[in-house]
């Protein structure tokens, strides 16, 4: 896969993009390994498709991860703490720390309701990579906040969405 340049950033053509120094260090990464390609490949396949269908941004810049929430000005900068998990109600519950970014806020952490465990990601496989542990983790907060988009559209929505998919 190639990153290729688009308006001020890279973009893999998905919710995941890069700005900054983002693509020299995934560049780094990857030639870190024997076979780049292949390393190039495992990540995209691990990280960033399971983003594809998502309509909030994750945003590496080389050094931060940052969640943008696509419905709201909100964004979340990860940070590289354990998460803590709890329970509510018979359910599983972690929270993330996070930097709540443009928004004034007291919490520093962004809590997900996990209603089955099967569902709970298995972030302590990533106890020894930062970036992997903040994309896992970053990937848990935009696909709660996807959730939470209503998926009733009105006329004029629907309208617009077609012009985009078929004009």
């Amino acid at each position: 896969m190639k990153v290729n340049g688009v308006h001020n950033g890279q973009n893999f053509g998905m919710a995941f993009k890069l700005k900054g120094d983002g693509a020299i260090n995934l560049a780094e990464r990857f030639h870190s390994y024997s076979d780049p390609k292949i390393a190039e490949k495992a990540f995209v396949d691990k990280f960033i498709s399971p983003l594809q269908k998502l309509k909030s941004d994750v945003v590496y810049d080389g050094s931060h991860v940052v969640v943008h929430d696509a419905m709201s000005a909100k964004a979340f900068e990860v940070l590289d703490k354990d998460p803590n998990i709890g329970k509510y109600l018979d359910k599983t519950t972690i929270s993330y720390d996070v930097k709540s970014i443009g928004v004034n806020v007291d919490s520093n952490s962004y809590m997900k309701l996990y209603g089955d465990t099967k569902d709970v990601p298995d972030i302590s496989s990533l106890k020894n990579d930062e970036l992997e542990r903040k994309l896992l983790i970053a990937k848990e907060i935009a696909e709660d906040l996807d959730s939470k988009i209503p998926t009733i559209e009105t006329q004029k929505d629907t309208a617009s969405r077609l012009k985009n998919v078929f004009a």
